[in-house]
């Protein structure tokens, strides 16, 4: 049976997104971070993977120094974030972490797709 290279990819995206989610849960429980830390660490890197994989076909300096700029942005946010909200047992509400996931994920992903936009015309 015979994948195609798109179907290859995306079976792999998972595997890598699994697979990279899996360390950080590990990582962050061996650790013995607080909840909260737990928490903004999974997201960091479910939103960096999802956002790097999906925009495979931007790679390159432009992508990568806005990655880390953006990256950069994230941590700033996140350490002030931690520092306002109150310290709660089971760490920030599942629901609100979702919902920020998602629009943090979808802001990423269309400041990186405009900023290497003209990238990408150059080489076609």
């Amino acid at each position: 049976m015979r994948i195609s290279k798109e179907k290859e990819f995306a079976i792999l995206d998972w595997c890598l997104l699994l697979g990279i989610t899996a360390a950080a849960v590990l990582i962050s429980e061996v650790s013995g971070f607080r909840a909260e830390w737990e928490d903004v660490t999974i997201l960091t890197v479910v939103v960096f993977t999802v956002v790097i994989t999906t925009l495979r076909s931007s790679w390159g300096p432009v992508f990568w120094r806005s990655v880390a700029l953006l990256f950069a942005a994230h941590a700033l946010v996140v350490l002030f974030v931690l520092q306002v909200l109150p310290q709660r047992r089971f760490g920030i509400p599942k629901l609100l972490l979702t919902a920020f996931g998602v629009a943090e994920t979808f802001v990423i992903g269309t400041v990186l797709w405009k900023k290497t936009a003209a990238a990408r015309r150059h080489e076609h």
